[in-house]
């Protein structure tokens, strides 16, 4: 009886040891079985080697969880972009080496972060091993953006805007020549020779476009003008004056941009002109801007992410401006005022600050264009 109750123990244990081996045989196979994609009847698992190269760019545009590369697209074409930003990320995730993502990130940060950075994400891809027909297009995306945002801001003047646009990519790109030269130029029309000479250093002492860009700029070298021009003694038949608020140390002056009325501050500090993202909004219901891009701007109280755009029908007293570039400051940022009235305005004129009876005294120059 004994030896059949030792027996019977023994079995026991081997049946149990036998049926666990089995139940973790299985666990092991359904941990290491090849992923499956939901592409219907009939689907198989994909093959080990489907898989195995992985920094492959790819251009696939498969879904995730019904979301497709096109559909992402059109919530970019929509302005759904915090949406966007979401599903971008979980497909990302997916395939983080996929280039028709990689590039609409690209273009998601074009309209949500400062263009300088979407420019420094566009050269990151070109660092990849790419199509030639894919590195042909980022090429040619960039040569545009570049080239179209210096060109605006040189014609427009705003010294300051281009300075800190190129500033970061200067860092990352010292040997572009194009970007060394407008940065040279950036810093020589604000009188920063200095750093203009830094600047240029990148390129050969007997570089010819930058000994011109010397000689040029150091001829302009003027001392810096006061804040306020002095009334003094001038011919007022040949000024408009324009009425003024006093606030505190500053100045507010009527611009209207369409139907929309602003007071702005007076400010020559500010190379560009700006107004709040309540006025902005308000100015794009009665026009279509044009947007131009997401900028960083030194202000009072430190740097912000500003967009900038074109508007249209600006007139300031009796001047009239066709188009005008302008920023967009946060609301709450102006106490008592809309925005600030910039050199990109005052350049045009000569003017003089009344200021016991309040008044701007403005005259065209030659630099009206």
């Amino acid at each position: 009886m004994k030896f059949i109750l030792i027996l019977a123990l023994i079995i026991s244990v081997t049946a149990n040891v036998w049926l666990y081996r089995q139940w973790q045989g299985n666990a092991i196979s359904t941990a290491v079985a090849p992923p499956f994609v939901n592409s219907g009847p009939g689907h198989t698992p994909l093959d080990d080697d489907s898989s195995a190269n992985t920094t492959q760019l790819s251009v696939n545009t498969s879904s995730l969880d019904g979301l497709d590369v096109e559909a992402l697209q059109s919530l970019l074409a929509e302005g759904k972009l915090s949406e966007l930003r979401y599903k971008l990320q979980l497909k990302l995730r997916e395939q983080p080496d996929n280039i028709e993502l990689l590039l609409l990130e690209a273009e998601l940060m074009m309209k949500t972060e400062p263009l300088n950075e979407a420019l420094l994400h566009y050269y990151t891809l070109l660092r990849r091993p790419l199509d030639d027909k894919i590195r042909e297009r980022i090429q040619q995306r960039v040569v545009h953006l570049l080239r179209e945002t210096i060109h605006e801001l040189e014609q427009t003047q705003s010294w300051e805007l281009l300075a800190q646009f190129l500033e970061p990519l200067f860092q990352q790109l010292p040997t572009n020549k194009q970007i060394v030269l407008a940065l040279a130029e950036a810093y020589g029309q604000q009188q920063k020779f200095t750093l203009m000479e830094d600047t240029l250093a990148a390129l050969s002492a007997q570089d010819a476009q930058a000994t011109s860009l010397r000689q040029r700029l150091r001829k302009t070298e003027t001392p810096q003008p006061e804040e306020f021009p002095q009334m003094g003694d001038f011919n007022q038949t040949t000024y408009q004056s324009i009425p003024l608020q006093r606030l505190g140390d500053h100045y507010l002056v009527n611009v209207a941009f369409g139907p929309i009325t602003t007071k702005l501050i007076i400010d020559t500090g500010a190379s560009t002109t700006s107004v709040t993202r309540q006025v902005m909004d308000a100015i794009a219901e009665q026009q279509d801007t044009i947007r131009i891009g997401i900028f960083n701007m030194r202000t009072a109280g430190g740097e912000i992410d500003s967009e900038m755009n074109q508007v249209f029908g600006v007139l300031v007293g009796d001047f009239s401006f066709p188009e005008l570039n302008v920023m967009t400051l946060p609301n709450g940022s102006m106490a008592h005022a809309d925005g600030l009235l910039g050199m990109n305005v005052l350049r045009h004129f000569e003017f003089r600050i009344d200021q016991q009876r309040s008044l701007l005294w403005l005259k065209l120059n030659n630099s009206r264009s």
